[in-house]
């Protein structure tokens, strides 16, 4: 079966099967190519799709494609992208969300969390885990996240509010490697930051973006 959505607006795929589809061009299953357009898929299956170019189950060529709690498996392409190939930041960009977990491609790549299928509470873990203690008559703010091994360039630098408005750059007092995740082996990262106990409230942000 293989499909060329044209669609104005968005469409919805629910618990659909899209199986040994072949194209003799890209998207052995589906094909998006319509601009400003968004195909949400949720509970479906690609498998054993392939195509002679590019998405052995889907190509994305415009608009885009939000996959929830989807399994792409044994799909094939003589092109780029096996499973998936897209071509635009809809899907393949860093600040793009594909399966509509509501973290962007950047932050999952850092902290190791797939970009496709059901985010678990184990990979949403690795997300910053805030805490505060009083040391000495002051407030503590702990910061505690994985961090892919290895990652460079990328940007990853602390913010501060009082009003969720205005962030100013905060560096912490201590910033330390603290273990490594049990599954992945990633390093777990600490960063601590000292402030006097009489500031009313205060808020903190994990900031992951690209070199300008």
């Amino acid at each position: 079966m293989d499909v060329n959505m044209t669609v104005a607006g968005e469409a919805l795929l629910r618990r659909l099967a899209l199986t040994n589809g072949q194209a003799n061009a890209d998207g052995g299953a589906l094909r998006i190519s319509t601009e400003n357009s968004t195909v949400r898929m949720e509970t479906c299956s690609l498998q054993g799709n392939t195509s002679t170019n590019r998405g052995g189950a889907v190509f994305v060529d415009d608009g885009k494609l939000v996959m929830i709690d989807c399994s792409v498996n044994g799909n094939q392409s003589t092109g780029n992208g096996g499973g998936i190939s897209a071509i635009n930041n809809a899907v393949s960009g860093s600040d793009a969300d594909a399966n509509g977990s509501g973290h962007a491609n950047l932050l999952k790549y850092f902290h190791r969390i797939p970009p496709l299928g059901v985010v678990t509470p184990a990979d949403r873990a690795a997300l910053p885990a805030v805490s505060c203690e009083e040391v000495s008559g002051n407030k503590k703010v702990t910061l505690t996240y994985r961090r892919r091994f290895g990652v460079t360039g990328i940007i990853a630098a602390y913010f501060s509010s009082n009003d969720l408005v205005n962030w100013s750059p905060q560096s912490p007092n201590t910033e330390s490697v603290i273990g490594s995740d049990p599954v992945t082996g990633d390093p777990i990262i600490r960063a601590e930051f000292i402030l006097p106990a009489n500031i009313p409230r205060i808020f903190y942000q994990l900031r992951i973006t690209l070199p300008p």
